[in-house]
């Protein structure tokens, strides 16, 4: 499993900003195996999230609690980092922009901070880009099989269900794992799958 998760987080880190993914390849395994988010913010220390805490990255690609330590994102880092996540057509991500997020390939989650623009139908840009906030995707397959008898109305229907936690508890991850136990079925489910539509 190690393996593979550091594999996705390799791949994520093909779309940040060279001197930035030069530090980040050189974290020790652990780290990248268990990254969960790693945060670009202009004029402050590299981020990330692993193992339920916070460290910095510094230039040298150590890890470290000291945020003094940590080497110094700049506006033109996230500038680099906001056109490779945007395959360099901004325009092709306006409206994910507009939501204040774009989603990477593999599920991935990039939020935006900066300044927004309203307009009459509300949000209409964001410029003046100032962090961006990744946040790694990760298959946890069976976490949602003690969910399945609560949501299916035997014998081959599913009630209208809502899924409801603070950030960063799984929502997505269940989700996802929901989606494949029900569409390809289950011995729960008779071996029968669901018609599934994700929007």
């Amino acid at each position: 499993m190690e393996e593979k998760d550091i594999g996705i987080y390799e791949n994520v880190i093909e779309y940040i900003s060279l001197e930035l993914s030069k530090a980040l390849k050189k974290i020790p395994n652990k780290y990248k195996a268990n990254i969960e988010e790693i945060r670009l913010r202009s004029s402050f220390p590299l981020n990330i999230y692993s193992m339920n805490k916070d460290f910095f990255v510094t230039k040298e690609g150590f890890i470290t609690r000291d945020k003094d330590k940590g080497m110094v994102v700049n506006r033109k880092d996230i500038m680099k980092t906001f056109q490779l996540i945007s395959n360099y057509s901004i325009y092709a991500f306006e409206e994910e922009i507009k939501n204040g997020f774009i989603t990477l390939k593999g599920g991935h989650r990039v939020g935006i901070t900066g300044k927004v623009l309203y307009g009459a139908n509300g949000v209409e840009n964001i410029k003046n880009i100032s962090s961006l906030n990744i946040r790694i995707a990760r298959e946890k397959i069976g976490v949602s099989n003690k969910l399945l008898k609560y949501i299916i109305d035997y014998p081959d229907s599913i009630y209208n269900t809502l899924i409801i936690s603070p950030p960063q508890c799984g929502k997505t991850t269940i989700l996802r794992d929901l989606i494949r136990n029900l569409s390809s079925g289950l011995d729960i489910l008779n071996n029968k799958g669901f018609k599934i539509g994700v929007i």
